[in-house]
Order: structure tokens, then C-alpha cells, then sequence
């Protein structure tokens, strides 16, 4: 039995020697592939927004000298961001209050979210009280299959009368979108359903109210739309940052937070026929998303980038002919 527990012992330390052997041959060449495209550009500072592809990157640029500023979107920093923090060059958030920091930082600066210019164009419509109400369901880039679910059954359970006054525009995913329009068309609902809307800020900027995940992104474009909202983080989000995310504009009045646990049709019929009934209400969450939202995060990180550069001008990058662990990397 001994000699069987040893021989399962070693097994399962090869394999991950192993995994790591192929982890570290897939991250070389990848490095080494971004460090030329890096000489041949010119580049001159490298911005990792996080995420598994940036690690390479970062490597690459340090390894050449190059500055390197972290921009972390979400209330928690993300892994990748986390690990390169430390050796960056500035570190730039969106949120004030961010979680799981590292313990050794950078310059440290709140920029907030770079936005779409589309959002510039966008043309906020006031909530008038007692008129329709005009709801936009946003799943994401490709849509969520919970509110796909849950929401054209909850708005099904609100009371008639509250129903015949409501327009709905909700993202689906293409294999959803044709049972959340037969769901609104069983219930007598006025509803535009799609899997991608190239117009969505103005669809935001329209609404009396948005139901969402609660993706840094969206969160930021509501804010600087001043359009309250309904979020639904998504729970398997890497640490939870989602509901990170939400808590920061709950607190602030600016949005009502559903667990997606919690996400269940009664509950979401309660919820939004609190909300579209009370203009007051959902003109006072507008306030608290405008009071939160800016619109200048893109020249609030431009000029962070620009300062960044101009500190390190006297910076000469590593010569191409030097070994690629040159840099500390």
C-alpha cells in the first residue's frame, strides 16, 4: 500500500510538473512574439488593462525598459493586474475604493472609465412622472441567459395596468431571442428584442430605468448617463468582483442590487413595480449615478500616461541584441 500511495504521490507531482512545463513553453515564445512587435512599433510605454493575454505583454515590455502603467476597471483587481502592479510604473482605478491590492504599489491615481465618445452624443430623457416607462434590459456584449429568463416572466407577474404602459428593448443572446419575444408578446407587452444593439447609449440614455449586469464598463456608461438601475451581478465572476462592483453604487443610492441567487420572477416583478411607479424614486437614483459618473476618464488616463512618459523620458530601452531576462523580469 505504501509503495502504491508513492507511486500516486509521483503521478500527480509529473503532472504538474508537466502542466507548468507547457504553461512556461506557451508563455516563452509568446513573450518573445510581443517583445519584437514592441521593438518594430516603437513602443514607448505599454497600458495592461488585465487579463490573461496582457501577462505576456508586460513581461515583454519589461524586460525592454519600457514604463508600464496598470489600469484596473473593477472594484477587486484583477489576477494578472495584481501580479504586475508591484513593477509597474503607475497604477490608474476606476472605482476610489478598490479591494485586493497588492501590498507593494506604484504611483498610485483615480482616473476612472475610459468611455466610448459614443456616450458623448447620447441624449438623457428625463422621468416624467406618471407617463410610460421606458425599461432597457442590457446583458453584456453577448447577452445573459438569466435575464433572458427572469425578467419577461417578472414583468408578466406586474399588474396590468402597469404593463400596458411599458416599452421594453432587451439584449438576448441570438438562440434566446426569439422566446423573450414570444414572452412579452404572451403578455401583452410592447417589446424590442436583440442580440446586439449598435445604438446602446442612446438606448440607455433613453430608459427610465436599466436592468444590467454589473460589469465595470456598463456601470461607469450609466453613471455618466445619470440612468438608474437594477443590477444582477454575475456570481461566478473571478472574486466576486461583479458584486464588488454593485455595492459601490448601491451605497450610494444609485442602483438596486438582486443576488443572482435571489433573481427569481416574484422578487424582480416586486422590485421594478416599486421602482416604475415611483418617478420620484427613480429620478433620485438618477441623481446618485450623476453625482458618481464622470465623463472624462479618457483624458483623466491620456494626461496619467503623459505624466508617466515624461518621468521616465531619460528611460533608454534594452538593446536588441541583449538576453531577454534583461530587466528584472
Amino acid at each position: 500500500a505504501e509503495e502504491g500511495c508513492l507511486v500516486l504521490e509521483t503521478g500527480r507531482m509529473s503532472a504538474g510538473v508537466r502542466a507548468r512545463a507547457e504553461a512556461l513553453g506557451r508563455m516563452v515564445p509568446n513573450v518573445l512574439h510581443v517583445r519584437r512587435f514592441l521593438r518594430r512599433q516603437g513602443a514607448a510605454l505599454l497600458v495592461s488593462f488585465g487579463g490573461y493575454p496582457t501577462l505576456p505583454a508586460a513581461l515583454a515590455a519589461r524586460s525592454l525598459g519600457l514604463p508600464i502603467v496598470v489600469h484596473e476597471q473593477n472594484a477587486v483587481i484583477g489576477r494578472v493586474n495584481r501580479l504586475v502592479a508591484p513593477h509597474a510604473d503607475l497604477l490608474a482605478l476606476t472605482f476610489p475604493v478598490t479591494r485586493r491590492l497588492p501590498s507593494r504599489l506604484p504611483r498610485v491615481v483615480v482616473t476612472g472609465m475610459p468611455l466610448r465618445h459614443q456616450l458623448r452624443d447620447a441624449v438623457q430623457r428625463p422621468v416624467a412622472a406618471g407617463s410610460a416607462r421606458r425599461l432597457f434590459v442590457l446583458g453584456g456584449s453577448q447577452g445573459a441567459r438569466i435575464l433572458a429568463d427572469v425578467v419577461p416572466a417578472a414583468i408578466a407577474l406586474i399588474a396590468p395596468s402597469w404593463r400596458s404602459r411599458l416599452s421594453v428593448v432587451q439584449q438576448a443572446r441570438a438562440e434566446d431571442v426569439e422566446r423573450v419575444r414570444a414572452a412579452y408578446a404572451g403578455a401583452g407587452i410592447t417589446a424590442e428584442v436583440a442580440p446586439f444593439f449598435a445604438d446602446a447609449p442612446q438606448r440607455m440614455a433613453e430608459a427610465d430605468l436599466v436592468i444590467a449586469r454589473a460589469g465595470a464598463g456598463t456601470l461607469w456608461e450609466l453613471a455618466a448617463l445619470a440612468r438608474p438601475a437594477v443590477l444582477i451581478p454575475f456570481a461566478a465572476a473571478t472574486d466576486d468582483h461583479q458584486s464588488m462592483n454593485a455595492r459601490h453604487f448601491a451605497l450610494a443610492g444609485a442602483a438596486r442590487v438582486v443576488a443572482e441567487r435571489l433573481a427569481e420572477p416574484r422578487l424582480m416583478a416586486t422590485v421594478l413595480t416599486e421602482l416604475l411607479g415611483d418617478a420620484q424614486a427613480l429620478r433620485a437614483m438618477g441623481r446618485a449615478m450623476a453625482e458618481l459618473g464622470r465623463r472624462d476618464g479618457t483624458e483623466r488616463l491620456l494626461a496619467a500616461l503623459e505624466e508617466t512618459l515624461a518621468g521616465r523620458s531619460t528611460a533608454r530601452p534594452v538593446p536588441e541584441n541583449d538576453a531577454f531576462l534583461a530587466g528584472e523580469v
